[in-house]
């Protein structure tokens, strides 16, 4: 196909979708729609359109929704969708109407073929803080749509030349033939957009939430930092856990906690937001000292300035609770400590300014015995009394 035809030469159709957009490429193609790399005659440039070509109703709201969420945001790691990006077309010989999506083409190598290129050089921890903070940030930006991705992997993780990185793919079209099948099948019983390794439990089973995308970032970073598939790594029998620490050398303990809390088996173990993710990077910024800046591929090396752990998982929060509530009993008791020595030194001054004064009498005297005083008077009499309330002076 060549896009610079404007007729079909077979048919003598038009071949400018729209009278802008000429097909270059297929991207992708399944049962349900096809994705094409288009070229924009209007604004010269490069983008990618979907096309969805079933028209159960379900499946169209759905996809209507992912292109009224992309037209309302705007961000460097999204696709940008223009008002008139959503259409219907009709194809030659076919009855139907075809749902067309146009948007942003975003120029760069995804992160799986990225990583391959790094050949067993896994990415260092700066790099690591860096694409988290930026991919969280485009999903706060998603999830404050109500809208969830659905489909993060790094194979959906575009590296762009300015080190920005983005999000392609939403799951929208694959929910869409999801609930096509639902529909033609006749069941309520939901069934989720599965990637193997990726999708958490809630997801398989068509009950995603925002914490699902949470799930599927943290097992990316997996992929990315052991160069395995996180489907063919060990997860604990008893938790669910993924056990994937000890194959990771040069990341600090946060980082790698950070990561299992995004991956806890239950959703709601996981961060409730965004921000709280946020939140916890910049904490784990903070513990740490540049040595030197380097590029966004990766050359920025970091050290601990001091070691703080952080622990984010449900049983180290725990452990955190305890520890906080031994500081609190250990700070009673040093307050009480300085009460009394704050009494004693009180009730030292006092004795000093009033007791000491009364044994300047030069007919008294004094001796101790057994903790008690014997004072002997001018005629001679001796009476005993407490031993601290007389001292001889020198």
């Amino acid at each position: 196909m060549n896009a610079d035809q404007e007729i079909c030469q077979h048919c003598g159709n038009s071949l400018l979708l729209r009278g802008r957009y000429s097909v270059s490429d297929v991207l992708g193609e399944s049962g349900f729609g096809k994705t094409y790399q288009v070229y924009d005659r209007r604004l010269e440039t490069a983008k990618v359109m979907k096309v969805l070509t079933i028209n159960h109703p379900k499946s169209v709201a759905l996809f209507q929704q992912e292109a009224q969420t992309l037209m309302q945001l705007r961000h460097p790691g999204l696709p940008t969708v223009e008002k008139d990006g959503f259409f219907t077309i009709s194809f030659p010989n076919s009855q139907e109407k075809s749902y067309c999506l146009v948007m942003e083409y975003l120029a760069g190598i995804n992160l799986e073929k990225w990583d391959q290129q790094q050949l067993i050089k896994p990415i260092n921890e700066a790099t690591v803080i860096n694409w988290l903070k930026q991919l969280v940030e485009i999903l706060e930006k998603v999830h404050q749509q109500l809208f969830f991705h659905r489909n993060i992997k790094p194979s959906n993780i575009i590296l762009q030349a300015d080190g920005q990185l983005g999000l392609i793919d939403f799951g929208s079209t694959k929910e869409v033939a999801i609930a096509h099948l639902a529909g033609v099948c006749g069941t309520s019983k939901g069934y989720g957009i599965v990637s193997p390794g990726y999708t958490p439990g809630e997801q398989a089973i068509g009950k995603a939430v925002p914490q699902s995308d949470f799930f599927a970032l943290g097992r990316t970073f997996v992929y990315l930092l052991t160069g395995k598939e996180p489907s063919d790594l060990v997860e604990d029998p008893r938790t669910g856990a993924l056990l994937w620490q000890h194959r990771v050398t040069g990341i600090s303990q946060q980082t790698i906690n950070l990561i299992d809390y995004l991956m806890a088996p239950e959703s709601k173990d996981r961060p409730h937001n965004a921000e709280i993710i946020l939140q916890q990077l910049r904490r784990i910024e903070r513990s740490f000292q540049p040595l030197d800046f380097g590029d966004w591929r990766g050359s920025t090396q970091f050290i601990p300035s001091e070691p703080r752990i952080k622990n984010f998982t449900p049983k180290y929060r725990q452990l955190e609770k305890k520890t906080k509530l031994q500081k609190a009993q250990l700070l009673q008791r040093l307050l009480a400590i300085a009460f009394f020595v704050s009494l004693f030194i009180a009730g030292e001054r006092i004795y000093q300014e009033t007791i000491v004064p009364l044994t300047k009498d030069k007919n008294v005297s004094s001796r101790k015995t057994l903790g008690y005083s014997f004072k002997t008077s001018g005629d001679g009499a001796r009476s005993r009394v407490p031993q601290t309330a007389y001292r001889k002076l020198k």
